[in-house]
Formats: C-alpha cells, sequence, structure tokens
C-alpha cells in the first residue's frame, strides 16, 4: 500500500507543469518591458509630460514585482 502511494506522489509530482505555467507572467513581463520602451520613447521626443512618465514608469514596476511574486521559482534565470 505504501508503494503504491508513493508511487502514485511521485506520478503526479511529474505530471506539473513547472516553468511551464510561469509563461503568462513571462509574457507580461515582456509586454510590460516593452511599454517602458513606449514610454521612454515617447519622452524622449517631448510627447509626454513628466509626471506622466514617473507614474507609468512606476506602474511598471509594481506590476513586474506583482509578475515576479506570480513565479513558481522566482530566483531562475528568466525570474531575474
Amino acid at each position: 500500500m505504501a508503494r503504491r502511494l508513493v508511487l502514485l506522489l511521485l506520478l503526479v509530482a511529474g505530471c506539473s507543469k513547472g516553468p511551464a505555467s510561469d509563461l503568462p507572467y513571462i509574457s507580461e513581463a515582456r509586454s510590460l518591458g516593452a511599454e517602458w520602451a513606449v514610454v521612454n520613447e515617447q519622452a524622449a521626443h517631448g510627447h509626454l509630460t513628466a509626471a506622466y512618465v514617473s507614474t507609468m514608469r512606476t506602474s511598471v514596476r509594481e506590476h513586474l514585482l506583482t509578475a515576479l511574486s506570480g513565479l513558481t521559482n522566482p530566483t531562475s534565470a528568466y525570474g531575474a
């Protein structure tokens, strides 16, 4: 009985998604990076106010921290 339980636990653990479950968070981080780049580009051309740029950068940082906290392994290479 104990062997079957251990085998069942190993099978269930092997079926977990692991890093694949982090793909939405990685996608979000990439999107936020692109948003940051657009804000920087528009700010460099003088199309945005300093207050807006500051607010957007703060917002992006907060969203990145939220995405990082959702990772199954935040210390992984993709978490960095």
